[in-house]
């Protein structure tokens, strides 16, 4: 192995060939790329991207370097800044690069292969390319996956090899890959195999959004700049040296049978026997050895096996692990079951020094591309790769509200019917979504108004508009093989299709500028014009096996990877961004109308993170929907966890719950025309769905202003906690609580169960956002509460600033002690692009901080105008409420910045404070228009 030791040098820029220090090539600006070629013709190439970015490129001989693959769909945006220079110099082991001027990152290249290193300035080292790519002229490597590296128990990675072997530090934990349902949030030790697919978690890797990458809790990420298949050995072939004392073993599950493949085998070192079993499970247990950490949902404890087995021994083995050998199946249906061991070995003695763990990742491109981020921390992190891969754009309002689908075979006049009735049970529908019906022929698409449904589509518009409702539409990709489809001639004449006929229709190519601009001509001309807010895009995942799963007929269902696009791409190429091509198409041709959309699309990639997009799944394990929320913030992409049905009371209330409390809301009762009213819930479920719309809704700016925050910095609204508390690292485990906005941690209620233990991160402290005169909970518990049927348990972290919509006002809710916080309170019109195009919006910066002494409390809090170029409909007026516990009598004065004593009045246009003590809690509420020059106002609680 080959790690170069902490330098620390002066630095100085090598322009030209030199045999010491390689090639410098000089920019327009500056001197951004650096590269070297080796006796056996390889070459290294380091690139300064940005300040906190650099790209390290391994090309074998026979390939050029510059050569791009992924040209018809580059993941990395354009940069609007110019990179700052890389400055060269030569030490003991290598080539030393680093970025001038600024805190960014450093590459150690060796002078004798073609490895590397990557590490702060500082000199602290984050990960090594520990072994050569697998390069053999580019097109051959030895080991793919499907073979000797999983036995043949995977599908093949067509033309997969090894291109980076990463290192891994012994505490270092992985997440990422994409939004994952069955894995994480830590992958160390686990496998994935990243390719889009409906069939989520017959194998580790497979979902409907699949990303190369990945987040460090060593505070660093990287990107692998491919857009084919790609399968990820994270630490589980090489996981590195355990803690001393300890064995470990975790056993590796054939995804067909969901037996393992190879045997368990705990050994001591030395003369050292097996003295204590300190963890044993069977179902998906995470983590790494000496700190596993068991499934909330699928988990059989085997420790009185394991002892009874292995206790006293030198050397352990377990064969054949399987339902059986564990008496029993925790989760019916998931084939990635394993069983997970830690054992203490008496007397202690050192392992042998085994080097570092490491990450080994195989793709079909004949280089090993791979994009650094600096972090140090995950907000960081994610904002570099944001910056680099492009952030969201604002969605328009109305998808933050609820949507719901009717039942496919409705007809006008029905969907009509459906929005009335919500609306007579108190719930406002923002959006609808029509299935496959409202086509003349859906299996493959016409993309035609079916008249026998919709015989007045003119007025059936009309009739929604009038009711607040906006209208999106169902379709696929796959287009009528006829002339009834008005695409069918454009794109078959044009030769804009793929050689492969998906459902028996046309496959478009949408990584050419022709088809995309056919179906932009056509859905502008024939739906936009006429209203439609946005569309459902099914079927862009697909399986490419030879049996179509959903009938078992002997036909394949998507296209297969040995399929031939115009462009030049195969099928396999193509798989993973097929639906992120297919997104990015209507996206565009929404903002060339000048207006915003949020699509719903099943299948995404790198890149899909920069549209107002979310996916969804026709599985419906709710226990995977809550990973789903947690996961999804690994690179700012959004999962829906809609409701379709319910089987019984608890099942409706906590997915109508973790839904209403989730970045996106969606009722989808396509199947079933499930409602949530009676008869098809209780009366008691629907009054707690009711009065969680209107919670969700009264928290319209809060979360407005959290998906700016996603659009300005890369902070996804929904994300796991070690996001945010990344030096906590309990929070890397926890795969059933999660972040909302800036300010809520949402831990949902489990199905059929009236309690949960809830971990609270450290560092902060937290109170009930149902009851915030109730007592703190203290950061770096976990305690476990009750959590009734129609209660979801959502905190505050004391300190935060909630906004809420009080009408012609915003409210302002913080605490009255807690962290110095800010954020930022921000609105536009909610449908156009003017708000990016002309900067027609409002901003302003709010503030709290708190000082404390023996007699009394001070709390700053402050509006301070940013842009005002857009009039919110509540007027600029904020009313802030300071919250406490406190159950003493309290006196209380406010200050305005020029020191003048607030009134406790209500007059219009000045500011004014009231507070209110009652047995319970202290509450000041100060209010003044954000228009007025007034920035600050301090106030002082004596008790």
């Amino acid at each position: 192995m080959w790690v170069v030791g902490v330098v620390v040098v002066a630095h100085s820029i090598m322009i030209g060939n030199h045999p010491r220090y390689g090639t410098i090539n000089r920019g327009a600006n500056s001197a951004t790329e650096w590269s070297t070629t080796y006796p056996s013709g390889d070459t290294v190439i380091i690139s300064s991207v940005a300040p906190e970015t650099l790209r390290a490129r391994v090309v074998p001989f026979g390939v050029d370097p510059a050569a791009d693959w992924t040209s018809h769909y580059p993941l990395a945006q354009p940069q609007s800044a110019t990179p700052p220079a890389l400055a060269v110099s030569m030490e003991e082991h290598g080539w030393h690069i680093s970025q001038e001027g600024v805190k960014g990152l450093v590459a150690d290249v060796s002078t004798t292969s073609p490895v590397y290193n990557i590490s702060r300035q500082d000199g602290t080292l984050l990960t090594s390319q520990l072994h050569p790519p697998a390069l053999v002229n580019g097109t051959e490597c030895g080991e793919t996956v499907g073979g000797p590296l999983t036995g043949g128990m995977w599908p093949e990675c067509p033309g997969c090899c090894l291109r980076a072997t990463l290192s891994l530090a012994p505490e270092e934990e992985i997440f990422g890959g994409g939004v994952q349902l069955y894995s994480g949030p830590a992958l160390r030790g686990s496998t994935l195999f990243l390719r889009t697919n409906a069939l989520v978690g017959q194998y580790p890797g497979w979902s409907h959004v699949v990303a190369p990458f990945f987040l460090s809790s060593s505070g660093y990420g990287f990107l692998l700049n491919t857009h084919g298949l790609s399968f990820h050995d994270i630490g589980l072939t090489v996981p590195g040296p355990p803690p001393p004392g300890v064995t470990c073993g975790t056993t590796f599950s054939d995804p067909a049978s969901g037996r393992s493949i190879e045997p368990l085998v705990l050994q001591c070192p030395g003369a050292g026997k097996i003295s204590k079993i300190i963890f044993a499970d069977y179902g998906l247990s995470t983590g790494l050895c000496g700190s596993f950490a068991e499934s909330q949902k699928c988990t059989i404890n085997q420790t009185a096996n394991l002892t009874r087995l292995c206790v006293g021994r030198p050397t352990c083995t377990i064969e054949k692990v399987s339902n059986d050998w564990a008496g029993g199946d925790p989760c019916p249906g998931n084939n990635q079951k394993h069983l997970s061991v830690s054992a203490l070995c008496d007397p202690v003695i050192p392992w042998p020094e085994s080097g570092l763990g490491e990450l080994r990742t195989h793709v079909a491109d004949p280089i090993s591309d791979v994009y650094f981020f600096a972090g140090p921390h995950m907000h960081d992190t994610l904002g570099q790769f944001s910056a680099l891969a492009g952030r969201m754009s604002m969605p328009p309002k109305w998808a933050l509200g609820l949507w719901y689908h009717p039942e496919e075979k409705s007809n006008q006049s029905v969907v009509v019917d459906v929005v009335d009735q919500f609306a007579a049970g108190k719930v406002n529908l923002s959006a609808l979504t029509l299935e496959p019906p409202w086509q003349t022929h859906a299996y493959p698409c016409t993309y035609v108004w079916n008249p026998a449904n919709f015989w007045d589509v003119t007025r059936f518009m009309s009739e929604l508009g009038d009711r607040g409702v906006k209208l999106t539409l169902w379709e696929h990709a796959y287009v009528q093989n006829s002339t009834s489809s008005p695409l069918y001639m454009p794109l078959l004449e044009n030769h804009l299709v793929s050689d492969w006929e998906t459902w028996g229709g046309l496959t478009p190519d949408f990584a050419l500028d022709d088809t995309r601009s056919a179906f932009t001509q056509y859905h502008t001309d024939t739906f936009i014009k006429a209203g439609v807010a946005g569309f459902k895009l099914d079927e862009c995942d697909g399986n490419p096996s030879k049996i179509d799963p959903g009938s078992g007929k002997s036909e394949r269902w998507f296209f297969p990877d040995d399929a031939r696009f115009p462009s030049g791409l195969s099928g396999a190429r193509m798989h993973n961004i097929f639906g992120a091509l297919y997104g990015q198409t209507f996206h565009e041709m929404f903002a060339a109308a000048g207006l915003r959309t949020f699509l719903k699309a099943r299948a995404m990639y790198v890149g899909s993170q920069r549209f107002p997009t979310t996916f969804y799944s026709d599985s419906y394990d709710y226990e995977n929907y809550v990973l789903g929320v947690v996961n999804s913030g690994w690179g700012g992409w959004v999962w829906a966890p809609e409701v379709r049905q319910a089987k019984g009371m608890s099942d409706f209330c906590r997915r109508s719950q973790l839904m209403l409390f989730s970045a996106l809301s969606s009722m989808d009762g396509w199947n079933t025309g499930f409602k949530p009213f009676p008869p098809d819930v209780d009366a008691t479920s629907s009054a707690m769905f009711v009065r969680l719309v209107a919670t969700r809704a009264s928290l319209q700016p809060f979360l407005y202003s959290a998906w700016n925050r996603q659009n300005e910095t890369g902070v996804p609204v929904a994300r796991a906690l070690a996001v945010d508390f990344d030096s906590d690292r309990r929070t890397y485990y926890v795969g059933n609580q999660f972040l909302l906005g800036d300010g809520l941690m949402v831990a949902p209620g489990g199905v059929n169960e009236t309690n949960r233990s809830v971990y609270f991160p450290d560092g902060v402290d937290w109170i009930d956002f149902w009851n915030s005169s109730g007592p703190a909970f203290k950061g770096g518990s976990s305690v476990t509460l009750q959590t009734p049927m129609t209660h979801i348990p959502v905190f505050q972290r004391k300190g935060s600033i909630l906004m809420f919509n009080g009408g012609d006002h915003v409210v302002l809710r913080t605490t009255s002690n807690g962290m110095n916080s800010s954020t930022i309170l921000y609105d536009d019109d909610g449908y156009s692009t003017r708000a990016h195009t002309h900067n027609e919006s409002f901003a302003t910066k709010l503030s709290v901080g708190y000082s404390e002494t023996a007699e009394s409390t001070v709390i700053t809090l402050s509006a301070t105008p940013m842009r005002q170029q857009w009039k919110p409909k509540w007027g600029s007026n904020i009313i802030w409420e300071v919250h406490s516990h406190n159950t003493m009598d309290a006196f209380v004065s406010c200050k305005d910045t020029t020191n003048a004593v607030l009134q406790q009045s209500s007059s219009s246009g000045s500011p004014s404070v009231r507070w209110l003590i009652d047995d319970t809690r202290l509450k000041i509420d100060v209010k003044w228009p954000v228009s007025v020059s007034l920035t600050a106002v301090t106030c002082t609680v004596k008790q």
